[in-house]
């Protein structure tokens, strides 16, 4: 259809004779006009390619949408095996760290443009890594126990063998999966391309902005989880990190259904 447009609008190009003027040899030719056959073409390609960016649109909120669910349904699954945050702390945190980890990457790979499937997977890794020392220190500073310990009795000729092992690393180890994984692997290790991420008010894509708004709920969910810890009602959750994983986990979700929606209605930017 393309080279049809073309050709017929070739054949509407309109050249006058050479025109003598007084009697000399000026010439004239008179500008070519504009065919309705090229328009009509360049349209039809405006018309695919709007439905081309619908299309990413609906299969990104897809995307977004599906990894908020798949999370909402391994936590709920390991509630019902008995991995529950409240008796098995730490093992349900390292759990659920791997499975978030897990997803971001896979979504990075079949969702993210840029960059080649072993810089994301390294990308990942790295930031799952340094982003768990990096929020473990946070958390101290904040007030976190420094070696808080989860005591497991074992049973064994009347004896009782203790393993302590500290829920505030892994915590840490839980939010950075949900925090620092989603930054890298979009941006690798770049501590001037994050901060433009965060400090920024224009972002460049859509990716950029959904990152912001998944990394910005989790922090703010963790934060709102801590407000129950000092009070007086003596409920299992309130012990450290328990509501704040909770508030991590609910804000991420939440910022995962956002992302999902606000994909739905996301304009590119037109260039000038």
């Amino acid at each position: 259809m393309l080279f049809q447009n073309l050709n017929s609008s070739s054949s509407n190009v309109q050249t006058n004779n050479i025109n003598s003027s007084n009697g000399g040899g000026g010439i004239s030719i008179t500008t070519l006009n504009q065919s309705t056959g090229l328009t009509g073409s360049s349209s039809g390609i405006n018309t695919s390619m709007g439905v081309s960016i619908k299309a990413n649109r609906f299969h990104l909120s897809i995307s977004y949408l599906a990894t908020a669910l798949l999370i909402v349904l391994f936590t709920s699954s390991l509630i019902q095996i008995g991995i529950t945050f409240e008796q098995n702390t730490v093992l349900a945190q390292f759990f659920l760290s791997i499975f978030i980890w897990t997803l971001h990457l896979l979504f990075s790979l079949y969702i993210y443009p840029m960059g080649t499937k072993y810089q994301k997977l390294i990308r990942s890794i790295n930031g799952l890594a340094i982003g768990s020392v990096i929020c473990y220190l946070i958390c101290i500073l904040y007030g976190a126990p420094l070696f808080n310990i989860l005591t497991l009795s074992l049973k064994n000729n009347n004896n009782n063998n203790n393993r302590g092992i500290s829920r505030t690393f892994f915590f840490g180890f839980l939010l950075s999966s949900m925090v620092t994984v989603p930054t890298s692997v979009l941006l690798g290790c770049n501590p001037h391309a994050w901060k433009d991420l965060f400090f920024t008010p224009t972002h460049n894509s859509i990716y950029d902005t959904c990152c912001t708004i998944i990394v910005v709920f989790s922090i703010i969910g963790s934060w709102i989880g801590a407000f129950p810890i000092p009070l007086d009602w003596d409920r299992p959750w309130q012990k450290w990190p328990i509501s704040c994983i909770y508030g991590s986990l609910g804000g991420h979700i939440l910022g995962l259904l956002v992302c999902s929606i606000y994909s739905l209605f996301y304009k590119e930017k037109k260039s000038n």
